[in-house]
């Protein structure tokens, strides 16, 4: 059987998601802690939508990319039972950048 080798970039970018996740929560929020109204408010940050070294927007693919990538990671937690639940807004973000008039509003 014949193994794949990933390139060093493919193998490490899933790591530097989980630490933009991380930067916005914390390293001390806990799993089982974060609310839906926790990633709704993260899905609208500027620590997701923003690079933070130039204050650019981010590429949707690359926000999308991050959302994939928390989203499976709380699946994971999930199946592991780490959390009963996933906290996952009940609203869809479909957008990877919202429009100025969706910001200001309450989750």
């Amino acid at each position: 059987m014949k193994t794949r080798s990933f390139n060093e970039a493919v193998r490490h970018t899933p790591i530097l998601h989980c630490e933009q996740i991380l930067a916005f929560f914390g390293p001390d929020k806990k799993l089982v802690n974060i609310l839906p109204a926790h990633v709704a408010k993260f899905y609208q940050s500027d620590a997701l939508l923003k690079v933070t070294k130039n204050g650019k927007e981010r590429s949707p693919r690359t926000v999308n990319k991050t959302r994939m990538v928390f989203k499976c990671l709380l699946k994971w937690a999930k199946e592991q039972g780490y959390i009963e639940t996933l906290p996952l807004p009940k609203k869809k973000v479909s957008q990877a950048n919202p429009s100025p008039a969706s910001e200001g509003k309450d989750l």
